[in-house]
């Protein structure tokens, strides 16, 4: 009894480890996805900044000074540029860290639901001694309560 209230012990544990683990993967599911939709505004960013640099470069005979003011947002748009091919590089990296991160956590639960899968088992063995145990006990006093009726009708 003391094997199967330990298994029992532990197989609670596990569970409760199991409900932790998930808890923690959707939580890691939707950093993922807020990254992933965030790595896209900063994509549709950079297209457009492309675009608004490639229609400036394709406007015609300008004066000087439209010239000056044309190069002005040129190297505007090209810090803005940058600025977002950088912040996009650091999302992605942590993007990259989180899906190792649920990579380990998806390998922990399966770790785990094998452990559970193992005290399960265990559990039902020992469930099973135990109901052998008192159908044997049973056994054993009905047939003592048999004996000793038959002792008693010979006596008689």
């Amino acid at each position: 009894m003391r094997f199967y209230r330990n298994v029992k012990k532990r197989h609670t544990l596990i569970c409760q480890k199991i409900n932790q683990n998930d808890i923690l993967l959707q939580k890691l599911d939707n950093k993922i996805m807020i990254l992933e939709d965030e790595i896209n505004e900063i994509n549709k960013e950079i297209l457009f900044i492309n675009s608004l640099l490639t229609d400036i470069n394709n406007l015609g005979f300008l004066s000087k000074e439209e010239l000056l003011a044309i190069k002005r947002k040129q190297a505007v748009f090209n810090h803005q540029l940058i600025d977002l091919k950088l912040e996009k590089a650091k999302k992605e990296a942590t993007h990259q860290a989180i899906i190792l991160e649920k990579k380990e956590k998806l390998n922990i639960k399966k770790n785990l639901h094998m452990k559970n899968e193992k005290y399960i088992f265990l559990l039902k063995k020992e469930m099973v001694k135990i109901i052998q145990r008192k159908y044997l006990i049973e056994e054993n006093e009905i047939e003592e309560v048999l004996y000793a009726k038959s002792k008693l009708n010979k006596n008689l």
